[in-house]
């Protein structure tokens, strides 16, 4: 079954811009994850890292203008002071959680950006480490011009000996740079391939997730408690519970990913209680992606 969800999803992302729904007026909306239940301070996206922040930033800075948002390109905090202006926009309303399918898909959409990114970052050092090879043959050519005039007669040098040497000293020196800077560069992009890998390992992981969750609610076995910031939230499972029979063969959605029924019971074996099944998968939910 293809979840076209994923990639067709009308979320924007953890931040939304409501400030035209709003009559103009700045308005900022936050729904955490259903992992997250709250929101956490803002992290600014290390490109080179595998995991992406709960709440990830990007920051541009000036002496004049400043502002910050997210991996989807939306703003949460604005601030102009050039030509007589002075506006801040800083306030977020935080709006109620995403259940655990809403949380994945707007996860799979930061992941996919997060990849661009970084595949964007690898073509800039692809870019460098080119530039720098063309570099490395006009300098080995100068290089060699100051060292074949020592082997010259005293009478046919082009040089004198301190241009010479120090022709030989300078670009010995560049090369020198440019060896080093491509190593790091290269040492960047290993780094790059390897988060990216992982990267998709988590987005193949999200994918399984939804694929589960869209069958199971297409055939009426689902069991949702992913949202923790409603009242009495484990009620779906405690009332699916009380007909074991019937709840068989059910996958519970958790705020941090799926379990079966079957596999409580199996795992409770003959201690299985409601009570007991509940404390179990609080114990799970306890547990962050």
């Amino acid at each position: 079954m293809k979840v076209s969800a994923i990639t067709n999803t009308n979320f924007k992302g953890l931040f939304t811009d409501r400030t035209k729904e709003n009559n103009g007026n700045w308005r900022m909306e936050y729904r955490p994850y259903s992992w997250e239940n709250k929101m956490v301070p803002k992290t600014k996206i290390d490109v080179f890292s595998s995991v992406l922040p709960t709440n990830e930033e990007i920051y541009i800075g000036g002496a004049q203008r400043e502002l910050s948002k997210d991996i989807l390109g939306t703003v949460s905090y604005y601030k102009d002071i050039s030509y007589g202006k002075d506006i801040l926009r800083k306030t977020i309303t935080e709006m109620p959680a995403m259940n655990l399918e809403e949380s994945l898909k707007v996860k799979d959409k930061k992941l996919t950006m997060f990849l661009k990114m970084k595949q964007e970052e690898m073509q800039e050092l692809k870019k460098s480490l080119k530039d720098r090879m063309g570099l490395i043959f006009d300098i080995s050519k100068k290089h060699n011009e100051y060292a074949s005039d020592f082997n010259r007669d005293v009478f046919s040098h082009t040089y004198s000996k301190e241009t010479r040497v120090n022709g030989i000293k300078t670009n010995f020196d560049k090369m020198t740079k440019i060896a080093e800077e491509n190593g790091q560069d290269f040492q960047k992009y290993i780094k790059l391939a390897e988060s990216a890998d992982n990267v998709r390992t988590a987005k193949d992981e999200i994918f399984e997730e939804l694929l589960k969750i869209e069958e199971a609610k297409a055939k009426g076995l689902l069991i949702d408690i992913s949202r923790r910031d409603i009242e009495s939230p484990n009620e779906p499972l405690k009332n699916a519970l009380q007909n074991i029979t019937k709840a068989k063969g059910k996958l519970i959605a958790l705020s941090n990913g799926t379990i079966t029924v079957d596999e409580i019971l199996n795992k409770l074996g003959r201690d299985f209680s409601i009570d007991k099944a509940i404390k179990y998968v609080e114990n799970l939910m306890i547990k962050r992606i």
